[in-house]
């Protein structure tokens, strides 16, 4: 009996360390169905072991000893083979828990290498990370230094701009004084003009007066002739020749003095005449000269000296009057210098405004380059978030893979160590990044301020701009109507002027109606003398009249002069009308690159358009990626099930095994004896063993705080996360607002570059127009001079004609007999004058060819009539000519008009495609909007799969506590029913006080579950407890659940993350507290029990 108690003992401490491992579930109906043949059995030996005593004799207890030392043989036998087997009295439970250990040690060091090589990827992400935000804030310093720098180009442009219109306005102030002067000399000329006009006047009085004394001295000449004729009757023939010579001598000497008085009034009144053209010529040429005063002779006849008087008086009244004075021709050189001067001044003002032009496109050009740049930041800003999402849904999954493994006790302590180590690592990292968002946010802040005050300064730049420009295109308007008022006030000079010749021509005509008067005068007095003095007198005449006519040439050849000076201004102007319609031409050109331009820009917004909808793909396919996550996760959950179900049939291949375990139970009983030597050995081990449980519970007070330490650094990181979500919400609101100004800027510059297409558009109608105009001048100019050589080349040919018919006439017989010849080269002649249309050249060769060909054929010309009939009909074809030129003219006018309409219907087709670009955005601002409530539902998607996950896994770590937890009160209640089961059966009882059972080791976990192991382990089954240890052990495992139930809906937190979730420590610690509780009662009833056996009562044998 003491060996079977003794192998009961072992028995039962064997049980006791298998339950330790593996706490079965008592709630199960097949657990109490196979323990119920086990009580049936125990009950059977309990009064077995009463009845033999009474029953006993020598016979029976030596039968009872040979089959007791029969049976330890056996057993003996059995425990040999099994140590064979189980190497050295190990269990095969055991050996399978080291060998699947052993798995997922392996198991454990290769994920560990996949973690270690994941933390290495995620450091080289970070160092990629901490490179693309460095290259990015260089790009960004580069690029805001770049902008500083053009910006103070811009400034100095500016300045240097406002310094050319100071000083066109200056020019304008002088341009103004300069035209205040010449209306000033304006008023002078109109006074000096009214002078002139009353000196004519005067002139017109005085040629009135002399006609009335010519016509007196007529009547006087004829009374003198007729008293001469009545003297020439009257002499006498008597009369002596002294008294006839001396007569005759008075008679001539009278006739002698009156022709004296006669030439000298002659010479007088032609040095009148010669001071007058002399102030005519003076006024034309604007030259001040010096009139010598003119005196009268002093020896006249007394019918004379009255009228002498007169014209010595209207003399001294014009030389003393104030002769009018014009500008010499220098202030007339000086004003067409200072037209010039204004051109050019308008020329570069020209210039200037296009340097202004070209300057807003290169303006227009940066901008649209930094929006590209823009763009270009934002793109990769979303990548980067991508990236972070990325390697957030990476880290989620190792944290889920470490959640998963987080059941191994031995690789508990170093995984939270390197999560720690991970936290720290992330922690800085975080720092960090908020380091630089803050000095991102910053620049981005400082850019933005910069790039509005930029923005203000160059609107306000531009409305001055536009200001000034309005400006000076009024002043220019003014400058060229003040240009068009002197252009007109001197065609009105020159048609007075015109007017004046006019006059003097009527007063040269009535001198030489006077000059012929007076040459009948003369005629009448050479009749009566016939002398040589009347030769000299004709001979001084015509002297005086070549005089006249080389005045009268040298006055036409300075007005050929005047005209040759006009013609070269006319030509000046029209050269520089071809420069400004050169200058026109390359703007027109460069337009039509702007066009061009604009047509690339539009090309580049439709592939702008295909790459959102190329996004918008992507986003969709994403979305789908996301929906087949969703549905591989319901295919986890469903796997989940199919796990739970195998391991419900585990659970019922355990009951089956249990059912083994019973039939080994009977043959373990009768060995139980032989166990209770070496219960003094087990209670020494438990003396150590509560030593390692006090050194257990101080590493758990330690873990526990561990674990707060961990609660509330990870409050921290969801509060970091709460930050985190507030800076991206405030960073969608700064992108949106800045969207709206970039699209306000981009409508002012629609507004600015329509203006500004209008504005060129005018300016191309007027530059059409003057086009227009000089191409008209041009033809008119080129026509009137191929007239006037065609009209001098016929004067001149027919001139030769008329002086070659003359001698032709003899040669007409000749000439028929080779008429077919000449017809021949006629007809070359006509070809010729075909050809003549092409080239000037041609023209030229072949006029002298045709003159080569007139002096051969002099001789041979048959009819001048056949050549004036050519003459004709090339003038007729000339004309024809002109007429297609003119129709040309007008066709290309009609062309350019089309065109102007084209470039029009192109303009409306541009700004229908403006519209059609800008609903396309709206379009993809629309779908952005979409995709990003699609972003946030899907984010809530993830949210709340999170959050049924960690559901799962609480209920989960919930339904496992609980399990274990009845397990471990089943445990201790069959525990205090073996002691007292064994306390009834020892028949020698030890005056031993025992220690408390040993707990479980801190090396062995609770169950399989925890380990991961595919079967549970096949345990021998407790002892049966009697009815009151499992009522009270199920009432405190209901009254634990409903603590912990109570516990979880005080704290408030539902969800836990998945490392609080499948924390082994908790669990290790509940199951001390557990195991510690048990212990005490266990070692309460070991003591009761002891205490009984030393003083058995009967109610207790009862």
């Amino acid at each position: 009996m003491s060996n079977s108690t003794n192998s009961f003992r072992l028995k039962t401490y064997s049980l006791r360390t298998h339950r330790s491992l593996a706490p079965l579930d008592t709630s199960n109906p097949n657990f109490n169905k196979s323990v119920s043949p086990v009580r049936k059995t125990k009950s059977t030996l309990t009064t077995s072991n009463k009845t033999i005593p009474k029953k006993t004799t020598k016979l029976g207890i030596n039968k009872n000893v040979s089959n007791s030392n029969q049976l330890i043989e056996n057993r003996e036998r059995e425990i040999e083979r099994l140590n064979r087997l189980l190497d050295g009295g190990r269990s095969f439970d055991s050996v399978s828990l080291e060998a699947n250990l052993r798995n997922n040690e392996k198991l454990i060091a290769h994920q560990n290498m996949q973690i270690e090589f994941l933390q290495e990827k995620n450091h080289e992400l970070e160092r990629q990370l901490q490179d693309f935000v460095q290259n990015d804030s260089r790009r960004g310093g580069r690029e805001l230094d770049y902008a500083k720098i053009e910006i103070q180009k811009s400034r100095e442009e500016l300045s240097s701009l406002d310094n050319a219109i100071h000083q066109l306005e200056n020019e304008k102030r002088c341009m103004a004084n300069e035209i205040f002067s010449f209306k000033n000399e304006l008023s002078e000329k109109n006074l000096e003009i009214k002078n002139l006009h009353e000196l004519i006047e005067k002139i017109q009085e005085d040629k009135a007066k002399l006609t009335k004394k010519i016509s007196k001295l007529l009547e006087n000449e004829r009374d003198l002739v007729q008293e001469l004729d009545s003297l020439k009757l009257t002499t006498r023939r008597s009369t002596s020749n002294l008294q006839r010579s001396n007569s005759s001598k008075n008679l001539n000497t009278k006739l002698d003095s009156h022709i004296k008085n006669v030439e000298s009034e002659r010479d007088f009144y032609k040095q009148e005449v010669s001071t007058l053209q002399k102030l005519l010529k003076t006024s034309q040429q604007d030259t001040n000269a010096t009139r010598s005063r003119s005196k009268s002779p002093s020896k006249r006849t007394n019918g004379l000296q009255v009228t002498s008087t007169k014209c010595s008086v209207c003399s001294q009244k014009l030389n003393t009057s104030n002769s009018p004075t014009r500008q010499s021709s220098n202030e007339v050189k000086q004003l067409k210098r200072e037209r010039d001067e204004l051109q050019n001044l308008l020329d570069k003002f020209e210039q200037h405004m296009s340097e202004i032009q070209s300057n807003i496109k290169v303006l227009t050009n940066e901008r649209d380059k930094y929006n590209q740049l823009y763009e270009e930041t934002k793109n990769e800003l979303a990548r980067s978030r991508k990236e972070l999402i990325a390697l957030n849904n990476q880290k989620g999954a190792l944290n889920e893979a470490n959640n998963k493994q987080a059941n191994l006790s031995l690789a508990a302590q170093s995984m939270l160590k390197r999560v720690e180590s991970e936290r720290d690592s992330a922690l800085f990292d975080l720092r960090n990044t908020i380091a630089e968002r803050d000095a991102l946010k910053e620049r981005h802040l400082a850019t933005n301020e910069q790039l509005t005050r930029d923005k203000k300064f160059f609107e306000h730049q531009l409305n001055d701009l536009h200001d000034r420009l309005r400006k000076s295109d009024c002043e220019k308007v003014e400058l060229c109507k003040q240009i068009d008022l002197l252009q007109n006030q001197l065609n009105q000079l020159e048609n007075r002027i015109q007017t004046q010749t006019y006059h003097l021509a009527q007063t040269e005509q009535d001198l030489n109606e006077q000059k012929s008067a007076s040459t009948q005068i003369r005629y009448l007095a050479e009749e009566g003398e016939r002398a040589l003095e009347e030769q000299r007198r004709q001979l001084a005449i015509k002297t005086d009249e070549l005089h006249q006519y080389e005045q009268i040439k040298y006055r036409l050849e300075q007005k050929i002069v005047d005209l040759q000076e006009l013609n070269r201004t006319l030509k000046d102007e029209i050269n520089s009308l071809r420069q400004t319609i050169s200058i026109l031409d390359k703007d027109k050109d460069k337009l039509l690159t702007s066009i061009d331009e604009k047509t690339v820009e539009n090309v580049t917004f439709k592939q702008e358009l295909a790459n959102k909808h190329r996004r918008i793909d992507e986003l969709n396919s994403q979305l789908t990626q996301l929906d087949a996550a969703l549905d591989r996760a319901n295919d986890e959950l469903k796997s989940c099930k199919k796990e739970i179900n195998n391991l419900r049939i585990q659970v019922d291949r355990t009951n089956e095994e249990n059912s083994d375990l019973n039939r080994r139970f009977e043959s373990a009983c009768r060995e139980n004896k032989r166990f209770q030597d070496d219960l003094i050995t087990v209670t020494r081990e438990n003396q150590v063993l509560h030593c390692e449980l006090e050194k257990s519970n101080s590493d758990k007070e330690c873990l526990k705080d561990q674990l707060q330490d961990y609660i509330n650094e990870v409050a921290k990181f969801e509060d970091l996360l709460k930050q985190k979500e507030q800076d991206r919400s405030s960073l969608l609101e700064q992108y949106r607002e800045m969207t709206n100004e970039i699209n306000s800027m981009k409508m002012n510059l629609n507004s600015f570059e329509n203006e500004t297409s209008n504005l060129k558009m005018e300016i191309q109608m007027k530059h059409s127009d003057n086009k227009r105009l000089r191409e008209r001048l041009d033809i008119l100019e080129r026509d009137f001079q191929q007239q006037l050589s065609a009209c001098q080349e016929y004067e001149v040919k027919l001139s030769s004609a008329n002086r070659n018919l003359q001698r032709l006439e003899e040669q007409v017989k000749k000439s028929q007999l080779e008429n077919k010849d000449l017809m021949q080269d006629v007809m070359h002649s006509r070809e010729l004058n075909s050809h003549l249309e092409q080239t000037r050249e041609d023209l030229t060769r072949q006029l002298t060819s045709k003159e080569l060909d007139y002096e051969q054929l002099q001789n041979q010309l048959a009819d001048k009539r056949a050549e004036n009939d050519l003459l004709k009909s090339q003038v007729n074809s000339e004309r024809t000519m002109v007429k297609n030129l003119e129709e040309l003219i007008a066709n290309n006018r009609e062309k350019d008009f089309h065109m102007q309409l084209s470039t029009q219907e192109r303009d409306s087709e541009i700004k229908l495609l403006k519209d059609r670009i800008s609903l396309s955005e709206q379009k993809i601002q629309s779908q952005n909007k979409e995709i990003t409530c699609l972003r946030s539902k899907i984010v809530e998607y993830e949210t709340d799969n999170e959050r049924l996950k960690r559901q799962l896994t609480n209920e989960r770590f919930e339904r496992e506590r609980a399990a274990q937890e009845l397990r471990k009160l089943s445990d201790s209640a069959d525990l205090n029913s073996s002691s007292r089961f064994m306390s009834s059966m020892s028949p020698i009882r030890v005056p031993v006080s025992l220690p408390p059972p040993p707990p479980p080791p801190t090396t062995l976990v609770s169950s399989s579950f925890e380990y991961g192991l595919p079967h549970p382990l096949p345990l021998p089954l407790p002892l049966p407890t009697p009815q009151q240890s499992a009522s009270t052990a199920m009432a405190a495992a209901a009254a634990a659940v409903a603590a912990s139930n109570v516990a979880a809906a005080a704290s408030g937190y539902r969800s836990l993350s998945p490392i609080r979730s499948r924390s082994p420590i908790k669990d290790i610690s509940t199951h001390y507290q557990l195991s510690s509780s048990l212990t005490s009662s266990s070692n309460l009833r070991y003591s009761s029990s002891s205490s009984e056996r030393r003083n058995p009562s009967p109610s207790k044998i009862n």
